[in-house]
């Protein structure tokens, strides 16, 4: 990825202000948090940069849209695709681009429209392929990528969590049950991640159980994510250049549901398998599921009470075999191995 290329696109649309200075470093993060269409906007710009090969925001012309386009047909649906134009042109209009009055977008996008098809489901990222696609990424990005998988999230989800959304559990606080479970592997350390405000029904019902994320990371990977939630404040998103995920993510016929559709799959086995129940499935997926403690109840609980509540949903004990699925495969031969 090239070096300064989201800062470009920030001061070509706002060239008033120096986002190098700490006031501007400020502003844009109240613009950020403010107006969350241009953060998408601007994310869609900078990704159709990346795979055309771009180098300054100006630069673009309706060529490098429509390779982009072009590229993206074959991961994504045409409603998709429209959004994405919608993104594109609105970023290119705020930086003054004449191309962007051109009489053939709105024709464009009424064709995307109609090319749209009946639902289908994102390719599932296998952990054979998720291997793979970690050795094509930076660590920082391959941190990423672990979390989406291991939480069942999508990764704009991943993008937007922030370090003080992260929750340690102490290892004091595990049940007894799931100490049992892991005795073999005492390095493991479990999170939980309030999701909340950030998911998509989060803003109406933030304190539901369904918003907290659980994952198991043993130490080194432990040791990683610590490296990059301390190198950014509490409130500041903690990964960055998504588009390089993005790309290499199209590189293997991967979408961003498919870590979700991945996890999904694994979850599957595990119920199948008789190792886990049924409706943990809906609560990692962060879906709609009947609920016997509501948010109104939850919202009385701080976050290591709800985390209890989660253990007994055995939602901390799903962290841990997914962790195994996807590290250690071999291993899982049944559930106290």
């Amino acid at each position: 990825m090239r070096n300064g290329t989201q800062s470009q696109l920030w001061q070509s649309a706002f060239p008033h202000l120096n986002i190098a200075t700490p006031e501007g470093a400020w502003a844009k993060q109240l613009i950020d948090l403010g107006t969350a269409a241009l953060t998408t906007q601007a994310a869609t710009y900078h990704r159709m940069m990346i795979i055309t090969g771009t180098s300054t925001p100006s630069d673009v012309t309706p060529t490098e849209v429509l390779r982009y386009l072009l590229r993206s047909t074959t991961t994504c649906k045409g409603q998709t695709l429209d959004q994405y134009v919608g993104h594109i042109l609105q970023w290119a209009t705020r930086i003054n681009l004449p191309w962007t009055s051109d009489p053939m977008w709105p024709l464009i996008r009424r064709g995307l429209r109609l090319t749209s098809t009946p639902r289908t489901h994102a390719l599932a990222i296998t952990p054979t392929v998720f291997h793979e696609l970690r050795q094509l990424l930076p660590l920082d990005l391959s941190m990423a990528a672990t979390i989406a998988l291991l939480t069942g999230s999508r990764v704009d989800e991943v993008f937007r969590h922030t370090p003080r959304m992260y929750y340690l559990v102490p290892p004091s606080s595990l049940s007894a049950q799931l100490q049992r479970e892991i005795t073999h592997q005492p390095d493991l350390r479990f999170y939980v991640i309030s999701t909340g405000k950030e998911s998509k029904a989060g803003p109406q019902d933030p304190e539901d159980l369904r918003f907290l994320d659980v994952m198991a990371l043993n130490y080194t990977q432990h040791l990683m994510l610590s490296d990059c939630t301390t190198s950014v404040g509490n409130d500041t998103t903690i990964f960055t250049n998504r588009a390089t995920l993005t790309y290499a993510m199209n590189r293997l016929g991967l979408t961003d549901h498919s870590f979700k559709s991945g996890t999904a799959e694994i979850l599957s086995e595990l119920i199948r398998d008789e190792l886990l129940p049924v409706e943990t499935l809906p609560l990692i997926l962060k879906h709609k599921s009947t609920q016997d403690i509501n948010s109104v109840t939850a919202g009385y609980l701080n976050i290591r009470g709800r985390a209890n509540l989660l253990q007994r949903k055995q939602v901390f004990r799903a962290a841990h075999l997914i962790w195994t699925r996807i590290f250690k495969p071999t291993h899982l031969t049944c559930p106290h191995t």
